[in-house]
């Protein structure tokens, strides 16, 4: 079943509201937003350009912030998500009932884009602490429009934070590992431009985010899976100034490495992607002629089981993504920021021992690090597999019922105590935790969210006493 009737719920209807209250003059022009019947306690603008169409010359170029603030953009319809190879049929996230986690609606390589959701109803002249969400799909997938990543239930709730929802540069777009790139056409920058198009957007709301309520010295940069690779790269690159205070990085971080992160290797996709449209040749000449062919004819390509052997994804550049961690750890160039790590019981020890190299890296650095495991088994998430991989988003989100049913009770019990803890965190990231009753991984523990066989939506526990965390290196 797709998702259409499911976003009509979610966006409802417009309401009539005084349009200074939604109008925000930003870098990116004057935008205006929108109040809607389902959350009508929320204003939401959503696709807001925070860099350049990456189009024509500046396909595989870094990102160029936008500057066009005499505009005027109505940001009311979900964006078109970044090109990208659906997993139709990817385990759990690939049955007929299960669309609600992946992106629902067109794509397009113009797509660095943005959305704000933010209260209507918080006190005047407080200014909000701002979650920045960068999502998951393995680098390949992804944007806004999935369902289960609609900010505004929790904001809804809450009326205490602003929530910004980050889409970037996938696949082939975003990490082409171009031999005429690394030879100096990108600058020092790099070539992982998905990377670069968070940093650009992070560096967006902190020019902006006061215009819609928001502190910009009270950014929290969230990511899963990929988006916690993406979190945990980050807080090395940009290490000297973060702009965000704190930092949660669920199921993935800096140690979880996928396809080329393993190497320095250059040239070998896009020197394929080359040779199937007849623009084989020297690096230069792959790359001009490249950027010539239209983005669907590449992406339909990419898709194609002709190009699985092209691994598009990061490479080691020492700028955006270095090889050792644990070097820049003990040279203690990482951000500073309290963090909460955390992985799911059902999603494989892959991720809880990439996190605790993460974990461990922290605490000889002196950093304040705070761990969790979800254990939530929900059906209306999905019927057999429980605590799987992604499957905790929907509680933070608030976005669980939204298919298959209602949420039980202790579901929403769950969803609201994880809720609460994100957002004492948001607030005070040294002591909200702490005053909430959650104890440090420095103090080796671990808490345990949604656990369905105690009934408990949150308790204290060992790291040790998790199994397989003594095997992890």
């Amino acid at each position: 079943m797709r998702l259409t009737l499911v976003f009509t719920t979610l966006l409802g209807q417009a309401l009539s509201i005084a349009p200074e209250t939604l109008t925000v003059a930003t870098s990116s022009g004057s935008v205006t937003g929108f109040i809607n019947s389902t959350f009508p306690s929320v204003r939401q603008w959503l696709g807001i350009p925070y860099a350049q169409s990456p189009t024509g010359p500046l396909r595989w170029a870094a990102p160029v912030a936008v500057s066009q603030s005499s505009k005027s953009l109505d940001v009311k319809t979900m964006p078109p998500g970044c090109m990208q190879t659906k997993a139709e049929n990817n385990g759990p996230f690939g049955s007929q009932t299960q669309y609600q986690f992946l992106i629902e609606g067109p794509v397009s390589e113009d797509c660095l884009t943005l959305s704000v959701w933010a209260p209507n109803n918080a006190s005047a002249g407080e200014k909000l602490p701002v979650l920045v969400w960068i999502h998951g799909g393995g680098l390949r997938e992804g944007g806004t429009s999935v369902p289960y990543q609609n900010g505004a239930p929790w904001v809804q709730r809450s009326q205490a934070h602003i929530l910004v929802s980050v889409q970037y540069r996938l696949g082939a777009f975003g990490f082409p590992n171009s031999a005429a790139l690394a030879s100096g056409a990108a600058g020092n920058k790099g070539q992982n431009f998905g990377l670069l198009d968070q940093r650009t957007a992070v560096e967006w709301v902190q020019k902006n985010i006061a215009g819609f309520g928001g502190d910009p010295a009270k950014i929290t940069l969230w990511g899963q899976s990929a988006g916690a690779a993406s979190v945990g790269w980050y807080t090395f690159a940009h290490w000297e100034n973060p702009i965000a205070r704190s930092f949660i990085i669920d199921s993935g971080g800096a140690s979880l490495r996928m396809g080329n992160a393993m190497s320095t290797a250059i040239g070998g996709p896009f020197t394929g992607l080359a040779a199937h449209f007849n623009c084989s040749g020297a690096p230069e000449k792959e790359l001009a002629c490249l950027r010539q062919v239209d983005a669907t004819r590449l992406q339909a390509f990419v898709a194609t089981p002709a190009a699985a052997t092209l691994n598009f994804s990061p490479l080691n550049d020492n700028v955006t993504l270095f090889k050792d961690f644990g070097i820049q750890s003990e040279a203690k160039k990482m951000a500073k920021g309290p963090a909460i790590y955390g992985f799911n019981l059902n999603e494989g020890g892959t991720f809880l021992c990439s996190q605790t190299t993460d974990l461990k890296l922290r605490a000889k650095a002196g950093l304040t690090s705070y761990f969790y495991q979800y254990r939530g088994n929900f059906t209306n998430i999905h019927p057999t597999v429980g605590a799987f991989h992604s499957f905790e988003l929907p509680l933070v989100f608030g976005t669980h019922g939204i298919v298959n049913g209602q949420s039980t009770a202790f579901e929403k019990e769950t969803s609201e105590k994880m809720q609460d803890l994100w957002l004492a965190f948001l607030k005070d990231p040294e002591k909200g935790l702490p005053q909430a009753g959650w104890k440090s991984y420095n103090d080796g523990a671990v808490e345990l969210l949604g656990d369905s066989l105690a009934s408990v939506s949150a308790k204290n526990a060992l790291v040790s006493d998790i199994p397989g965390y003594s095997a992890c290196k």
